[in-house]
């Protein structure tokens, strides 16, 4: 299931069509489009360098900075597209990462099939915003339900 916005629904509208086409180290490429993703303490986190280590991670400690599972995941699932990309495009920008929320979605699925997720695409002023955490039924999602309550930025969300 995909939710938007009104600011969201309008930006892809306008960027259907466009055929802008960005500038990308193959090894960035490589970090964003296809992550690693690890499981540590019940929470699937972007793994970018390859370096995270279940043993020196203070758990206890991030539960009581996020509160719970979810707000750690989603704050450490953020990817800022633009620190990736060469292209100042905002519907180049835009499609790119809608491209890259649709990977996440099959990667994650296919990892982790056990568990469901929420990928979370959020676009203000030409910047682009992917995140995801874990769908948990004792958990509030991150988001509030209802995305125009959102009045800055576009948002796309989408369930898997």
């Amino acid at each position: 299931m995909i939710k938007t916005n009104k600011k969201m629904r309008y930006l892809l509208n306008k960027a259907n069509g466009t055929k802008e086409y960005i500038k990308m180290s193959t090894d960035n490429m490589s970090k964003i489009l296809t992550p690693n993703f690890i499981e540590v303490y019940n929470c699937i986190i972007i793994d970018i360098n390859n370096e995270i280590k279940a043993e020196n991670i203070d758990f206890e400690r991030i539960l009581l900075m996020f509160q719970d599972r979810t707000g750690y995941e989603a704050s450490c699932n953020e990817v800022r597209l633009n620190d990736y990309i060469d292209c100042s495009d905002e519907m180049g920008v835009l499609k790119t990462a809608e491209i890259i929320m649709k990977v996440w979605e099959k990667k994650l699925v296919s990892e982790y099939p056990q568990y469901r997720f929420c990928i979370i695409l959020s676009f203000s002023e030409g910047y682009a915003t992917l995140r995801f955490h874990m769908i948990r039924e004792n958990e509030k999602s991150w988001l509030k339900s209802d995305l125009e309550t959102y009045k800055d930025e576009a948002l796309m969300v989408q369930e898997c």
